[in-house]
């Protein structure tokens, strides 16, 4: 089972309740490729101007951190949904070679 995460930390968002269904639809197609025991944490951050979205997957299988940044919360929301959706790809492609069945001659 997947334990997933939303950390918006009490700042300023511009467009909040759109920006909250768009983490949640993220974190749902997150959930739905990563590893079955995955805890995802997804947060939202400000520095300055700009906007950080940090997503986090830890599994038994699996554990890295992405952070991006921009200056709508939305772009660092889509580049940091991407590169996680990248890693997680990567990561299924080897587990599927891995598990094919060996052929003996």
């Amino acid at each position: 089972m997947t334990n997933v995460e939303l950390r918006t930390n009490q700042i300023a968002l511009p467009e909040k309740d759109q920006l909250l269904i768009s983490c949640g639809r993220v974190l749902e197609r997150l959930t739905a490729s990563a590893p079955s025991d995955s805890n995802i944490n997804l947060s939202i951050d400000s520095r300055g101007a700009d906007f950080l979205v940090d997503v986090g997957i830890v599994s038994g299988e699996l554990q890295f951190t992405v952070v991006a940044d921009a200056k709508s919360p939305f772009v660092a929301l889509e580049k940091a949904s991407k590169e996680v959706s990248d890693r997680i790809k990567k990561w299924s492609a080897t587990k599927q070679v891995d598990t094919l069945p060996a052929i003996v001659d």
